[in-house]
């Protein structure tokens, strides 16, 4: 006798879910791997902000409102200015947690050819600073001699 529980599909169903996502991890290659990492940052934070947002909005108005004083379709007005607000918002802060992460990336490259260029600064001027004694002996043969003349 065969007996079929409820809810063995839907766990069989998210089994064979997470052996493809195993599969297709494992043949990425780094750079889908960030950017899948990112993508999934950005839904994570987005969630989040929803959440957010959402538990503002059942913790109620503001303190100081009092619905008596408060007339009517001003409620529905607040809404929709707030909606408005809430969308304008969470697009500007997109666009600057993305500037935000393009500008640390500039600002570590940057980072370290500033310190590549402090380092040929340190090589020029030690070499500047080399002086040849040419009244030496040893440099004698090249200011006399036709063999390291420049013709």
């Amino acid at each position: 006798e065969i007996q079929f529980e409820p809810g063995l599909g839907d766990a069989a169903e998210e089994i064979l879910a997470v052996a493809e996502e195993k599969n297709a991890r494992s043949s990425e290659n780094p750079w889908e791997a960030r950017l899948r990492k990112m993508r999934e940052r950005k839904k994570e934070k987005r969630r989040a902000r929803k959440e957010k947002v959402q538990k503002r909005k059942q913790g109620g108005g503001q303190a100081g409102s009092d619905e008596f004083f408060v007339e009517d379709g001003e409620d529905e007005r607040k809404e929709k200015e707030t909606k408005r607000l809430e969308l304008l918002m969470m697009d500007t802060r997109e666009r600057i947690e993305d500037e935000s992460e393009e500008d640390e990336e500039a600002r570590l490259k940057r980072g370290k050819s500033k310190q590549a260029m402090k380092e040929r600064r340190k090589r020029k001027e030690k070499q500047s600073r080399f002086k040849a004694d040419l009244s030496d002996k040893r440099f004698e043969a090249v200011l006399t001699s036709n063999e390291f003349a420049l013709d």
